[in-house]
């Protein structure tokens, strides 16, 4: 299973638009997320703001950048490369907050 998020707006008549693509983790690493940048991954849409989130990705990218060895039994849990595969959803995810700052967040987990 994948954890989705989604920036978009919503418009006028409950239209939503979306801004950017679909961002994909695997979400068995949700715990990687909670050690890492502090972020609890729930399975709702409408989560937050995206300049909520912008502080945990900041978080997490530093964290996993210069402590990477603080996080090597995720490696084990998740398999090599589980923290350069949240390194990069962390930092693709964050650009676009950075983007679209007045975004909402849509998130669910998919098959």
């Amino acid at each position: 299973m994948q954890f989705q998020i989604l920036l978009g707006k919503k418009m006028e008549n409950n239209r939503w638009i979306s801004l950017g693509p679909p961002r994909l983790v695997p979400w068995e690493m949700r715990d990687l997320a909670e050690a890492s940048a502090g972020w609890t991954m729930i399975n709702q849409s409408r989560v937050a703001a995206a300049t909520e989130l912008i502080p945990k990705l900041e978080k997490g990218v530093f964290n996993l950048m210069n402590r990477a060895e603080c996080y090597s039994l995720f490696e084990l849990k998740h398999g090599i490369g589980a923290i350069d595969t949240m390194l990069k959803f962390y930092n693709e995810l964050l650009k676009e907050c950075r983007e679209y700052p007045f975004a909402e967040l849509s998130c669910k987990v998919i098959d």
